[in-house]
């Protein structure tokens, strides 16, 4: 066989195919991006940041704070939904005292049940009169729209629509339709590069079947609309915020883009996509936002802070506060957002995030505008996902070959090598760029890859050894057997000059000896007679060449 043939066989060896089929399958896979490799993968993430949170925001630094509905809150004023009257003295104290935004993570789906006149038409025993002065008054659906309608002190006369309350929608499986109401004028541009085709931005972000909006007097008197949906991953943990929707055929923001959108007092914001799907949200040139392929920000999380809060009863009745108290409200609402959640267990707004099991759904929007004010999102680039199956197959490759050449000791070297440099890798890119790289899929392949060939070439071996274990039993000690199997290169084409012992053993007289005994009794004896002498033969591992009648 010449070298080109030697070569052949050992590059196409069993062992090396076996691998190659167990390393199309592992890349397959990876390509496939299974649901399984999908969660082990965001758990991989998830405790990246459980080791490095965020750091939490002093809360003299908070762009944004909670308006929360708290179990205090719920025992002061009484239990959920409260009157749009209370909720618009709630909303002209947060203006007057210098917010900034208001929004809602809630949605006022249904007129109020305690306005005037419903309750001249549901309370027995009214008299004509007063029944006819209740019809009269203002419902409380419109006191609120009237608030909404103020212009915030916080803007004086810098901008020409001071207006600064952001309604909140959301969507279910089945919900309460628009209502006609006509969604708040703003473009959504799409820039995409030059040349590509069909260049449309709602084709790769999240798509609702249905809306559930506010009343239309709430929605046409505020300055804005924004979903505060929030979309958990197949384990219940919200990771991920989409930045944009689509509702039939039309694009909607989410409430964290549209609170920053009405805060710069644009009109229309910019996303930004590629032939594989979109990339980032361009609210203004300072907040640009990078999404994933669906549009979607990956806020890096920080801890539950309780600083966040402010209780809802206690900006409701601000003016019975002492005066301190006061000083301490103003301080934190003035010059910031505002974002009207809930805290309450049993409102069901508790959600799990890759820091907390439990947290206020409304945190999470918080999170999302402290991560677009200091910069610090997470970001998974297409090519991340490429790098990973490209890296596998590389490193893949390099096993395959160096297994059955070098052998397993050396080659788990640079297994480990792999694998620490994957890892560390990966927590480089978090911590310094905040870039998410998989370390955990290539690792755990790349090892079951090592396992499979070592334990090919093992067992590759072990056949080998019983083939000559086979083949040399008859004529050979066990002791020579066992040592030409360990060594099966010991043994020479021709094999080789030595000086040897022979030994015919023979009984003298066993003719006559054996016509003495019948043929049982002469079996016994000449056991009694070969084994001692075969076990001298073994023990100085010599080899029995044969037995005849009564020789050796």
């Amino acid at each position: 066989m010449g070298r080109l043939g030697r070569f052949f066989k050992e590059a196409f060896s069993v062992e090396r195919l076996i691998g190659l089929g167990f390393l199309a399958v592992l890349v397959a896979v990876l390509m496939s991006n299974p649901d399984i490799i999908q969660l082990l993968r965001l758990k991989t993430f998830d405790y990246f940041q459980v080791l490095k949170p965020r750091t939490v925001t002093p809360a003299a630094e908070q762009p944004v704070k909670i308006i929360d509905i708290d179990e205090k809150s719920l025992q002061a004023i009484g239990q959920w939904p409260w009157s749009r009257s209370t909720i618009a003295t709630m909303v002209k104290n947060l203006q007057d005292i210098g917010a900034t935004i208001v929004a809602f993570d809630i949605v006022f789906a249904e007129p109020d049940r305690t306005n005037p006149s419903d309750i001249a038409k549901t309370v027995p025993g009214l008299d004509e009169e007063t029944k006819t002065k209740l019809m009269k008054l203002p419902s409380n659906d419109e006191i609120f729209a009237e608030i909404i309608k103020r212009p915030c002190p916080a803007y004086g006369k810098t901008r020409k629509d001071a207006r600064c309350v952001i309604m909140g929608q959301t969507h279910h499986d089945e919900a309460t339709e628009d209502k006609n109401a006509q969604a708040i004028h703003k473009s959504i541009v799409t820039r995409a590069p030059r040349g590509m085709q069909n260049p449309d931005i709602k084709r790769f972000v999240p798509k609702v079947d249905h809306l559930t909006r506010n009343i239309p007097l709430l929605e046409q008197a505020s300055v804005g609309q924004g979903f505060f949906s929030l979309d958990a991953e197949l384990d219940g943990i919200v990771r991920r915020i989409p930045v944009l929707y689509t509702y039939k055929d039309e694009l909607f923001t989410a409430l964290s883009v549209e609170m920053l959108r009405v805060l710069f007092g644009l009109r229309s914001i910019a996303g930004f996509i590629t032939p594989l799907g979109m990339e980032k949200l361009a609210v203004s040139p300072k907040f640009v936002m990078p999404t994933d392929a669906r549009g979607r920000v990956w806020p890096y999380f920080s801890k539950h802070d309780q600083a966040k809060y402010i209780s809802a009863v206690d900006v409701i009745n601000m003016r019975s506060l002492p005066k301190e108290e006061q000083v301490k409200l103003i301080k934190n609402v003035r010059g910031r957002m505002m974002i009207v959640g809930t805290s309450a267990v049993g409102l069901k707004d508790i959600r799990a995030t890759p820091i907390d099991n439990r947290i206020p759904g409304v945190e999470v929007h918080a999170q999302v505008i402290e991560a677009a004010a200091r910069g610090l999102y997470l970001s998974r680039p297409g090519y991340m996902h490429g790098g990973e199956v490209t890296i596998l197959f590389i490193v893949g490759i390099l096993m395959i070959w160096l297994v059955p050449k070098v052998g397993a000791k050396w080659t788990l070297l640079l297994f480990a090598v792999m694998a620490g440099g994957s890892v560390g890798g990966s927590w480089y890119l978090f911590t310094e760029h905040r870039v998410l790289f998989d370390p955990l899929y290539g690792t755990v392949s790349v090892f079951l890859l090592y396992s499979l060939l070592t334990y090919t070439g093992y067992a590759k071996e072990e056949a080998q050894r019983q083939q000559t274990r086979a083949a040399f039993s008859k004529y050979l000690s066990p002791d020579m057997v066992a040592k030409v199997a360990a060594d099966p290169d010991s043994l020479k084409l021709g094999g080789e000059q030595r000086e040897l012992t022979l030994l015919f053993s023979d009984v003298r007289g066993f003719t006559t000896i054996s016509e003495q005994f019948t043929p049982e009794g002469l079996t016994d004896l000449i056991n009694k007679l070969l084994t001692p002498l075969t076990n001298v033969i073994l023990s100085n591992q010599g080899t029995v060449d044969k037995y005849m009648g009564d020789a050796v």
